[in-house]
């Protein structure tokens, strides 16, 4: 078979690889500039690193009985057919990615690695984190066409921010921040897995722990919320109730004292009373009393526990780009490149 019919018959690969054995000096320009031109542009992208945290919660009892023991048996997890939650463990990477859980990670205490920075997440963002030269080239274009940001309307020059209404700048960060983290949720297992990327290895340390305690105390207060709410009210009760039974106390000591020697039928009709009273405000305390303590036990019910299967730790080696895998890829496609010139110019 000619070397015409490479392509319009079918492949011969002993003749493609004669062709680039032919003509190998040819390569060496496109190979060497390849190499150069993607070496330079990777260098110049930032690395990063990342950090991975698991999470293993441990619910109450929340109904379902045999039917979730036989389905995790097999491998089923019915919690969320079972749960009363609106928020099961499916949705906790939608709540990562709120701004209600983003914002209030602004002002996260971090140091770097790197460098003697110490100071706010949001400040290590904006400050601190290095951008290649392209996306700096393109964000300073984009900044010349855009408006001015002149702050929150409503901000009245407050530093808080507030999640309702973001600035530009600080829909920035909590864009950068939302993108920086990853979660994700097994759902046979319910076993939640954290993931931060920063650009220094100390800052995505730090910043996977305070998330991962960021989501606790957010699955806890959810969790709780109703329990606090009827322990509040509980407490309040007790506390009426209490206040009732000590002052019925008290008018009761002080008529009994004041009428010791007094035997009338009217005197020990109301001294009478009285003790039914005092007997019914003690009985109504003790009451309110058990149901405060059996309210706290179903808030320690309610609470879930965390088994933390992987804590944060600070990684050694970066996470990525992968410079030599990205230069190698691509030197590799100049020379598929090159070589599929020369055989469209053979099969001419």
């Amino acid at each position: 078979m000619s070397k015409e019919s490479i392509l319009k018959k079918e492949i011969r690969l002993d003749i493609i690889f004669s062709i680039v054995i032919k003509h190998w000096k040819t390569y060496i320009i496109p190979v060497v500039a390849t190499f150069v031109v993607a070496a330079s542009l990777v260098l110049m992208v930032p690395r990063y690193y990342s950090v991975t945290v698991k999470l293993a919660p441990e619910y109450g009892n929340s109904g379902g009985g045999g039917l979730s023991d036989m389905a995790s048996m097999v491998g089923i997890d019915l919690g969320g057919l079972t749960s009363t939650d609106a928020i099961v463990p499916l949705y906790y990477p939608d709540v990562i990615e709120s701004t209600q859980f983003c914002i209030p990670l602004f002002d996260v205490q971090v140091s770097c690695l790197n460098s003697d920075f110490k100071g706010s997440y949001r400040q290590y963002l904006t400050t601190e984190r290095k951008e290649a030269p392209w996306n700096y080239a393109i964000n300073k274009v984009k900044q010349l066409f855009s408006s001015s940001d002149s702050g929150k309307k409503g901000g009245k020059g407050s530093d808080e921010v507030s999640p309702f209404f973001l600035s530009k700048k600080e829909f920035a960060i909590y864009y950068l921040i939302k993108s920086n983290i990853k979660c994700s949720v097994d759902k046979k297992t319910d076993i939640i897995t954290i993931v931060s990327t920063a650009q220094d290895p100390l800052v995505a340390t730090l910043m996977a722990d305070s998330i991962k305690q960021h989501l606790q105390d957010f699955i806890i207060e959810y969790r709780t919320q109703k329990a606090r709410t009827d322990l509040t009210h509980y407490a309040q009760i007790t506390k009426e109730k209490q206040e009732i039974y000590n002052k019925m106390k008290n008018e009761y000591m002080k008529y009994a004292d004041s009428h010791q020697d007094v035997s009338l039928p009217s005197f020990m009709k109301k001294q009478e009373e009285m003790e039914y009273e005092l007997q019914n405000a003690y009985d109504e305390y003790s009451l309110a009393k058990k149901q405060y303590a059996l309210t706290q036990t179903k808030l320690t019910e309610k609470t879930p526990a965390f088994t933390v299967l992987q804590n944060a730790t600070v990684p050694l080696k970066p996470t990525g780009p992968k410079r030599m895998i990205i230069v190698a890829a691509l030197v590799f496609l100049s020379i598929i490149v090159k070589t599929l010139l020369l055989v469209r110019k053979y099969n001419k």
